[in-house]
């Protein structure tokens, strides 16, 4: 978990050089070395709720860094792996915009829209991801229209 708060916190970075803000505050940041607590705890929570599973793909978590494999941009890509996936893009990382997906789905979602989604992938997918989407943020419903 301290390496995806890592991540976290070196893409907040990126963005804030570019010029790129979100709206809201990172609530995960522990100034506290090597502590992740916050984020942690609310991984539980999302196991608690889902298993240690995709809530959206359903595949099992896994957190492979030893045996990476690296694609043409030398990135690593095992689809099963836990990804932090902000709901809103436009959002920063909060208790209710983050959930963690497997990597396929969050390098599938990237900047689509739902329409674009509906088009490409699994109907069981989308329906899942639309009930969180109303969980979280049941104010936001018109954003799931295609």
């Amino acid at each position: 978990m301290l390496f995806i708060l890592r991540q976290i916190d070196y893409s907040s970075k990126q963005r804030e050089k570019k010029g790129r803000y979100l709206q809201g505050e990172n609530e995960f940041i522990d100034n506290r070395r090597g502590r992740c607590d916050k984020l942690m705890a609310h991984f539980d929570k999302q196991v608690d709720r889902y298993g240690n599973k995709c809530p959206i793909t359903h595949i099992p978590f896994t957190m492979d860094i030893f045996f990476q494999r690296f694609d043409i941009n030398n990135q690593t890509k095992t689809f099963s792996n836990i990804s932090p996936d902000r709901i809103f893009n436009y959002i920063d990382y909060t208790e209710q915009n983050l959930i963690f997906t497997s990597q396929l789905w969050n390098l599938k979602k990237g900047e689509s829209s739902m329409y674009e989604l509906e088009l490409a992938l699994n109907p069981e997918w989308i329906e899942r991801y639309k009930a969180i989407v109303i969980e979280r943020f049941p104010d936001q419903k018109y954003v799931l229209q295609a």
